[in-house]
């Protein structure tokens, strides 16, 4: 059953971030206990960044989200690994975070060198944590 963070929105309707709050230890507990049939979730995926541009803080994320794995969908901003501007804005900024596997995903179709749809999936593993021949089964 899954679990959802919930973004601001604007008077008009447009979506903001998700507020820092969504990923803290007690309001993931209150979701899962609101959700019938919920366990604590494993994976959280996250747009990063919004479709408006906002850019999330991917380094408060890493250290507070309490999950096994969390995915970075960077369709849009596959520029943010090779500027120190960006710096904790990427989802492979920083140092590994034990116990958690991070991934992140760019489409290169959008804003790389591409001649048809396809994506860049980057992964930071904690110890362990991933089992590289079936992943590479799945996606190669």
């Amino acid at each position: 059953t899954p679990i959802y963070f919930r973004p601001t929105r604007n008077a008009y309707g447009i979506l903001g971030g998700i507020p820092q709050s969504e990923f803290q230890h007690a309001t993931i507990a209150k979701r899962v206990k609101e959700t019938p049939n919920a366990t604590w979730p494993v994976h959280a995926v996250i747009t990063n960044s919004t479709y408006d541009g906002l850019l999330y803080n991917t380094d408060f994320i890493k250290k507070t989200l309490d999950v096994k794995s969390i995915h970075f969908d960077s369709a849009w901003v596959p520029y943010t690994n090779f500027s120190p501007i960006y710096e904790g804005k990427c989802g492979m900024s920083g140092g590994r975070v034990e116990g958690k596997v991070i991934y992140e995903t760019q489409s290169t179709h959008k804003l790389l060198n591409a001649l048809s749809q396809a994506s860049y999936i980057h992964v930071r593993e904690g110890r362990g944590a991933i089992n590289f021949s079936r992943f590479n089964q799945a996606y190669m």
